[in-house]
């Protein structure tokens, strides 16, 4: 059972439901996927490596070496088209909070209503967000998030208060998913690892 709190309410679904509804439409495009027999685009945490599923099991890691041998480096935002004779499957995205940065400065990061709406009822100001960018790094990767692959920031508001901003790259532009100061039940006490998974 999903308890609600008055913030929630207002907005007529929970954080909860969003995140579900997110998840559940991710893993009917894998299953689709799966079904036309082909590779889904996934990340290691371990080894911090994305790599390709196939139907059989089989893993085919992304390699980060250096663009003069057809890939990009994992310092520059990896972004690989990764090929099996003419067929070019889904593209696998590192996200760079540089690369995010440099949104911010030329003016191409977006607010989506729910981010705006969540901003107002948790009293985050635009300047805070943008800070927390600025300052923070990225403590989670979503690469197989649908539409854009996104990402987990921590940073800082402006008055030094720890802010979690969830934020996509879409290869030319960013979008503010939300953000939220994070509670001390649910992460570490430096905020940047899920209790769940401590």
């Amino acid at each position: 059972m999903i308890i609600l709190n008055e913030l929630d309410s207002t907005c007529g679904i929970s954080d909860e439901e969003l995140t579900w509804r997110f998840k559940e439409s991710i893993r009917i495009d894998n299953e689709i996927r799966k079904i036309k027999g082909l590779p889904i685009a996934k990340y290691d945490d371990i080894s911090q490596r994305a790599y390709l599923e196939y139907p059989d099991g089989r893993r085919e890691y992304v390699d980060h070496k250096s663009s003069d041998t057809g890939t990009l480096s994992h310092e520059a935002n990896n972004i690989m088209d990764v090929k099996n004779g003419n067929m070019s499957y889904r593209r696998i995205i590192m996200i760079d909070i540089e690369k995010l940065r440099e949104y911010y400065m030329r003016d191409l990061v977006f607010v989506t209503e729910h981010a705006s709406e969540r901003y107002r009822q948790r009293g985050i100001k635009a300047r805070d967000v943008r800070n927390a960018v600025q300052t923070g790094e990225i403590i989670e990767q979503y690469p197989d998030d649908y539409p854009f692959p996104n990402c987990l920031i921590l940073g800082y508001d402006a008055n030094g208060k720890c802010l979690h901003v969830c934020m996509s790259d879409e290869g030319s532009a960013s979008r503010i998913i939300t953000a939220y100061y994070p509670d001390e039940d649910k992460w570490s006490d430096d905020f940047r690892i899920r209790k769940e998974t401590v």
